[in-house]
C-alpha cells in the first residue's frame, strides 16, 4: 500500500509533494463504497494548497443507496465484479460519479496553474470535463500513477486527448 511505503521512509527522506498529493488522492480513495473500482482524486493549487476533493460513489441523494456496498444495490457492480470488464459502453450504465468530477465540483478557489492528482487515468469523459478545466479555469496539469493504465480506460486515447489540449501529465511512480 502506498501510505505505508511512504510513511515506513519518513525518517529517513522527506517525501516529494507529487508523493504527497498522490497519497492524499489513494487516502480519499478509501471514502468509495464502489465494489468494482475506489478512485481518489485531489486538486492542488500553484502554491502546493489543496483546494478539492473527491472521490468515486453515488450522489448523496441516489434512492438506490442504502449506504452499503454498491455490489448491494447496483446492477452493474452484481454483474461485472470487481476484476471483470464491464461492457463496452463505458460507464453509462455506472450510477456513481466519479472521483475527478467530485474534486472539481467541489474545488474552491483559483485553478490556475493547478494540478489535479487521480489514483486512475481518467476516463474519456472526465478526460473531457478536466481538458474544460484546463481551458475555462487555467487547471495545467494532470498526475496519475505510473502503473495501473488498465485497457478497458483506453490509455493512448485519454493520454494523447489530454495532452493534445494543453494539460501536462505526468505518470509518477509511487513507493
Amino acid at each position: 500500500m502506498i501510505v505505508r511505503s511512504i510513511t515506513n521512509r519518513w525518517r529517513s527522506e522527506q517525501i516529494s509533494w507529487d508523493e504527497l498529493w498522490l497519497t492524499q488522492a489513494y487516502l480519499m480513495s478509501m471514502r468509495s463504497r464502489c465494489s468494482r473500482d475506489r478512485v481518489g482524486a485531489v486538486i492542488v493549487n500553484a502554491q502546493n494548497e489543496l483546494v478539492g476533493a473527491g472521490y468515486n460513489g453515488a450522489a448523496p441523494t441516489d434512492q438506490h443507496d442504502t449506504g452499503g456496498w454498491c455490489r448491494d444495490w447496483c446492477e452493474r457492480a452484481k454483474t461485472y465484479p470487481r476484476g471483470q470488464s464491464a461492457p463496452a459502453n463505458g460507464y453509462v450504465d455506472c450510477p456513481s460519479s466519479h472521483a475527478e468530477i467530485n474534486a472539481l465540483l467541489r474545488r474552491h478557489g483559483d485553478l490556475s496553474g493547478a494540478a489535479i492528482y487521480i489514483t486512475a487515468l481518467p476516463c474519456y469523459n472526465c478526460a473531457k470535463f478536466i481538458a474544460a478545466c484546463h481551458s475555462t479555469d487555467g487547471l495545467s496539469r494532470v498526475v496519475v500513477p505510473h502503473d495501473g493504465l488498465p485497457a478497458y480506460r483506453e490509455p493512448d486515447t485519454v493520454l494523447g486527448y489530454l495532452g493534445d489540449c494543453g494539460l501536462q501529465v505526468d505518470r509518477i511512480v509511487v513507493p
